[in-house]
């Protein structure tokens, strides 16, 4: 298993993020890692999808597991909300090194009841869906976007967490958008920190009707895109 070289950094709300010196890029916020997963991922993605559709079990895709702090967040949720149940899915061709995981400081950061999940997302094999919590399930894949396989309609939300369009350009291509918006159920919801232009641009061509929501401190705006219920594939 290939594992990529990293760096630890603390972000401004004092959780930890990665820095991968070979693209020049971090894997979350600097200015609040767990603060950007909470909203960006729960709120504006999971939370949203939930009420709009009144759903009571949600199909999460992921793309880039690597820390795995966006599952904590959704973990952090279902803990509050037993009612509701969550099939997550997620695609990390690259895992991080067990020693690097080791360091990650996010036990302290959340409350004790989510951070005894830690070290159980981290440890459960690839490929093969396992129950973490009695409303959750989770797959993880070491499989790329483009390498996936998912029928049409798959999925109710998309944590499109891929690093930024200027460090890895091909993940932001046309084609993976079309993937996504293939893989969404009608109605479903791909939400991601990015809110450049040119992804803006890519998003309506497609079909996705595009809103710009408010970001955490420093980032101004991040992205939700809906397929509407009304556009065909």
């Amino acid at each position: 298993m290939k594992h990529p070289e990293v760096q630890l950094i603390v972000s401004s709300d004092g959780s930890h993020t990665l820095y991968r010196p070979d693209i020049g890029e971090f894997y979350h916020s600097r200015y609040g890692a767990l603060g950007e997963s909470r909203q960006v991922y729960v709120r504006y993605g999971l939370e949203e999808a939930i009420n709009r559709q009144a759903l009571r079990q949600v199909r999460v895709l992921e793309l880039g597991f690597g820390t795995g702090l966006n599952m904590l967040a959704v973990i952090e949720f279902l803990l509050q909300h037993p009612e509701i149940e969550v099939i997550y899915t997620t695609l990390e061709p690259l895992p991080l090194a067990q020693d690097i995981l080791a360091q990650l400081n996010y036990t302290e950061q959340l409350p004790d009841a989510v951070a005894a999940y830690f070290d159980k997302i981290h440890a459960t094999p690839w490929e093969t869906p396992q129950p973490i919590l009695p409303n959750l399930q989770l797959i993880k894949s070491e499989k790329g976007w483009q390498e996936a396989t998912f029928a049409e309609g798959s999925f109710d939300v998309i944590f499109y967490d891929a690093f930024a369009p200027e460090k890895q350009p091909e993940l932001w291509e046309q084609p993976n958008f079309e993937l996504a918006f293939r893989w969404l159920a009608n109605g479903g919801i791909l939400t991601t920190y990015c809110s450049k232009s040119a992804v803006i641009r890519t998003l309506k061509a497609i079909g996705f009707q595009v809103e710009k929501l408010s970001g955490r401190p420093f980032k101004r705006e991040v992205t939700r895109a809906v397929k509407s219920a009304h556009t065909q594939t």
